[in-house]
């Protein structure tokens, strides 16, 4: 399996560039929370990865204008896409623009591209990092470039990583999973997925072992708590209403502003995306509590693909 090189720029380098793409995604966001049914989990308002330009994140369909359209964001160049059919239609690119600026080119930009008039958007009031973007200072992404190129590909190998588990634990159907994809939410700029347990005893639980009743999965890019990218797989509840379980060589618990098993990034870029596959597997069945003829039930056999 061809190995991406995670580390071309250094990890804590990363940080302008995170911030810079975070409020870029405002925009798209600002739209998708306008002209998408709102959810009450604000499921709405999320993105999925995309293959479009090098690494993109693309809305869900814009069904209150034309659900064939959707907005999105590419790291490299930085531009917002307007995409129907998963061809790109529009694009605002965001060097020079403000933020305010870059919404109304958007706006004008779906105009065209549904053929009706759209109202003003306005940017949601989620609790953001401080930059100067919020000031009115302009993108500057273009001294960005290879540090935009390198967050892409720390979600675009992570997406797949994170669609190859879903996959095997929806083999798991006599446990009665619930599985959400993983998606790009804007408020914390992670993809994160979700995995709701049934009320049925595995193994673990019949032995007297507590489980989490859901498990949280994904990848930030780094925060203002982990300044670098890592990957946390997090219990609700957990420890210690949830006993912790067996991770893999390199990763560790977490007690310092949530709790969850964490990978970092310095850690995650020295594996083989076959590695990490497996391992993201052993901590998902760790915290399922499934034991060895279960795991192999579920034909976890990360040899194709």
């Amino acid at each position: 399996m061809y190995k991406v090189d995670l580390m071309r720029v250094p990890l804590l380098a990363l940080g302008e560039a995170r911030q810079v793409a975070h409020w870029a995604l405002q925009i798209p966001t600002a739209v998708a929370s306008r002209l998408i049914e709102v959810q009450a989990d604000d499921s709405h308002s999320n993105f999925g990865w995309s293959a479009l330009g090098g690494g993109a994140l693309l809305s869900h369909g814009l069904a209150t204008v034309d659900a064939e359209l959707r907005v999105g964001l590419s790291f490299y160049p930085l531009e917002l896409l307007v995409t129907r059919r998963e061809a790109v239609v529009a694009t605002v690119a965001l060097e020079g623009e403000t933020l305010s600026g870059a919404l109304r080119l958007c706006r004008d930009r779906l105009e065209r591209a549904s053929g009706g008039a759209i109202a003003a958007f306005e940017l949601r009031d989620y609790e953001m990092p401080p930059h100067p973007l919020f000031e009115g200072s302009q993108f500057a992404s273009s001294q960005l470039r290879a540090e935009l190129a390198q967050l892409a590909d720390w979600f675009g190998t992570f997406h797949r990583c994170f669609a190859r588990l879903t996959e095997r634990l929806r083999l798991l159907e006599r446990l009665d999973l619930e599985v959400a994809d993983a998606r790009i939410w804007p408020h914390h700029f992670d993809l994160g997925g979700l995995v709701t347990l049934s009320r049925g005893l595995t193994q673990g639980e019949r032995r007297g072992e507590r489980r989490p009743s859901q498990l949280g999965f994904g990848l930030s890019p780094g925060d203002g708590l982990i300044d670098q990218p890592y990957v946390y797989v997090n219990p609700y509840p957990g420890p210690p209403e949830t006993e912790p379980w067996e991770l893999p060589d390199g990763w560790h618990w977490q007690n310092d502003g949530f709790s969850g098993a964490v990978l970092l990034g310095e850690v995650a870029a020295d594996l083989d995306e076959l590695v990490l596959r497996r391992q993201l597997l052993a901590v998902a069945a760790g915290g399922l509590r499934l034991d060895g003829p279960e795991i192999e039930a579920a034909y976890w056999d990360e040899s194709v693909g």
